[in-house]
């Protein structure tokens, strides 16, 4: 077989394939010539510039980005607010007779996914030895959510708030305390906005020492609590 039969074939289906894909190419251009089998000289020219799109076979940022958000559920994704109605009740972990209840509203926001920050209004029923006491508060506190499974999510959430009563609390304390607490939590979607809650935590309850260690009869105890939330 003489040279342009071998050549020209050869060009030709090159350029065909190239042809499939217009104005896809980057890189140094490099040069395919077929001889005129006659003069020596060259009868046509095809330049390329790298390989054709349809072969790149590397994943692009914008299907990455999809996947991402198609894997985090809706309500977990960043600008989603909630509203979440809640009970409470906190029993004591050490020696001391002292047992709270409470109930509370609070609002969210995600500022990322699956991360949200919250702020509660909380109202509080004290159950002492001596005497009861009502309760009022203002907490904030992060939530994590880091497992989905089907219609159930897990979280961890902590923070922190302010306790006011109308009597001392604990007793022989004060009527002014600060409310730590953080622990793991569970949510099922009951509707593509409305949630279950459960979950337990650590809480605690003390002055800080404002009016010194003898008027700071601290209190720790296990929060167990139930929520319905809603999200928009």
């Amino acid at each position: 077989m003489g040279r342009c039969q071998t050549v020209i074939p050869l060009v030709a289906t090159v350029a065909f394939l190239t042809s499939l894909t217009p104005s896809t190419f980057a890189g140094e251009p490099a040069v395919l010539t077929a001889p005129d089998c006659k003069a020596g000289t060259p009868i046509f020219q095809l330049s390329l510039s790298g390989p054709p799109a349809w072969l790149d076979v590397a994943p692009r940022a914008d299907a990455k980005a999809a996947t991402a958000a198609s894997t985090t559920p809706v309500f977990l994704r960043q600008g989603t607010w909630d509203f979440e109605v809640s009970g409470a009740h906190m029993s004591p972990v050490r020696s001391t007779r002292d047992y709270f209840d409470s109930g509370s509203t609070a609002l969210g926001y995600f500022i990322a996914d699956s991360f949200s920050v919250n702020a509660a209004i909380v109202g509080y029923s004290v159950d002492q030895p001596d005497h009861g006491a009502f309760a009022g508060g203002f907490d904030l506190y992060a939530r994590f959510y880091f497992l989905s499974l089907d219609r159930f999510t897990f979280y961890f959430d902590a923070g922190a708030g302010t306790f006011i009563a109308d009597k001392d609390v604990p007793e022989r304390g004060t009527h002014f305390n600060f409310t730590p607490r953080g622990g793991l939590g569970m949510a099922y979607r009951l509707t593509e906005n409305v949630y279950l809650l459960a979950g337990l935590r650590y809480w605690h309850l003390s002055n800080a020492g404002i009016e010194g260690h003898d008027h700071n009869p601290s209190f720790d105890g296990l929060q167990y609590y139930g929520s319905v939330m809603f999200t928009f």
